[in-house]
């Protein structure tokens, strides 16, 4: 039992980390071998998951984004509260953001025809 409880610990902690750096993929961060560019917009369609107007959250399952090299992902992203008022959970929408560090802001959300 004493020897089993180093490793067993071991294996935790490292399937622990192996989770931190797969949740560590956040908007701005390269995932293709292209950075994003500072102020640069970018534009995406993709559905409304979930929308929090309060806390100026909203969550996205976007197509892929080429300015950027990322693939079709869910996210959130920061926006308005009056953009926020405008969509609402599983609508369609064209939008366009920016990146910021490790922050991803709607800059213009409408709906997809």
């Amino acid at each position: 039992m004493k020897k089993t409880l180093p490793l067993t610990l071991a294996i935790i902690l490292s399937l622990g980390a192996g989770a931190a750096c797969a949740d560590s993929v956040m908007p701005g961060m390269d995932m293709g071998g292209q950075q994003a560019k500072p102020g640069a917009s970018h534009q995406a369609v993709g559905v409304v998951k979930k929308v929090d107007a309060k806390a100026g959250k909203i969550t996205l399952a976007h197509g892929a984004v080429k300015s950027l090299n990322w693939p079709p992902m869910t996210m959130p992203f920061r926006i308005s509260r009056g953009q926020a008022e405008t969509v609402r959970a599983g609508q369609r929408v064209n939008f366009e953001f920016v990146v910021s560090g490790m922050d991803a802001t709607i800059t213009k959300i409408e709906p997809a025809h």
